[in-house]
């Protein structure tokens, strides 16, 4: 993810579904330095693409948020991670650029660009939807209720 979630109230709600999923996963976020904006924005994200890229490992399997990526209900989602896991895919990485996205060609090394909208929303609100999101497929997986 890159830059810090700057609002306690999004903080708050990312660390509560972060102690959700524990059960579920073991999941690590890592946070990537944003660059200050300035008038190269294209050097900007190259720039940041080198530091995610150096994050992740080679057999990862690559995940893109991007609101022009594929759409999925739900439930699709959770077949395609269960598909994921029945084709023996170990560690995901997902990846959440920053105020600007995300560069190119890090987009198109991609081993799935996900939209989770197609509307454009806040990278520090896509970090606490996807968080959800992942939850909720958990406990589709597992037939749970997702309302205590």
């Amino acid at each position: 993810m890159v830059g810090k979630t700057k609002d306690d109230y999004l903080d708050e709600a990312i660390r509560d579904f972060l102690k959700r999923l524990r059960p579920f996963c073991k999941l690590e976020l890592v946070y990537i330095k944003d660059e200050r904006v300035h008038d190269d924005v294209s050097k900007l994200l190259s720039d940041e693409a080198k530091r995610i890229r150096g994050q992740v490992k080679k057999d990862e399997f690559v995940i893109v948020l991007d609101e022009r990526g594929k759409s999925f209900t739900t439930e699709q989602l959770q077949d395609q991670f269960s598909r994921f896991i029945d084709r023996g895919v170990g560690n995901i990485t997902m990846i959440v650029g920053g105020a600007h996205g995300l560069d190119k060609a890090l987009k198109l090394e991609a081993d799935l660009l996900l939209s989770l909208s197609p509307i454009t929303m806040n990278h520090q609100i896509v970090r606490l939807v996807l968080l959800e999101q992942l939850y909720r497929i958990f406990t589709l997986q597992r037939g749970m209720k997702y309302h205590k």
